[in-house]
């Protein structure tokens, strides 16, 4: 079930991945622990984000109130700022990661960031997101061969359109097999 937002109420990427993070510490998580994940663990390899950015990405998630976030005073350091998940946070979050990415382009960054979140969740979350996106790309697929079949003519354009297809069928056809070696896993 897709669920379409006006731009206004869209997160992006880095926004999911504070929010899931923020939820997976299942308590109160500091800027510090967050940036640290980022930089330590193998969701590093998915997204990069400068502290400054992580910070930025909070605020505002605790201005849309999906985080709430408490400032606790440290003698002799600065005030720490710790977060946590709401309710509303969690439901945005939970309904963002069971949901297939749509575009090819989209199996790069939003795509990999659903599969680990998922991972952490269970085995059988993130074997129902592997199964669902595959059936996202198996239509891809269909279509790509659709509108190749066509472009039967020999102009420059249409070969120049058969090309781009086929690179597009291409890339869906590995992001399938390499969906397929994941599910065997």
């Amino acid at each position: 079930m897709s669920v379409t937002r006006n731009a206004r109420d869209r997160l992006s990427p880095a926004e999911f991945t504070l929010l899931g993070l923020v939820t997976l510490a299942d308590g109160r998580i500091h800027g510090y622990d967050l940036n640290r994940q980022l930089t330590e663990g193998a969701i590093g390899e998915i997204i990069r984000l400068e502290p400054g950015m992580i910070y930025h990405y909070l605020k505002k998630l605790a201005k849309r109130g999906f985080i709430t976030t408490t400032v606790v005073s440290q003698e002799g350091k600065p005030d720490r700022h710790l977060h946590k998940i709401t309710d509303t946070g969690r439901d945005r979050f939970e309904a963002w990661i069971v949901e297939p990415v749509h575009a090819t382009r989209e199996m790069r960054l939003d795509f990999l960031l659903k599969l680990w979140f998922a991972r952490m969740s269970s085995r059988e979350q993130m074997t129902r997101l592997i199964r669902d996106q595959r059936k996202v790309l198996d239509g891809l697929v269909t279509s790509l061969e659709t509108q190749r079949a066509r472009r039967p003519g020999d102009s420059d354009d249409d070969v120049f359109a058969r090309k781009v297809i086929d690179l597009r069928l291409a890339q869906n056809r590995a992001a399938i097999d390499w969906l397929d070696d994941l599910d065997a896993r």
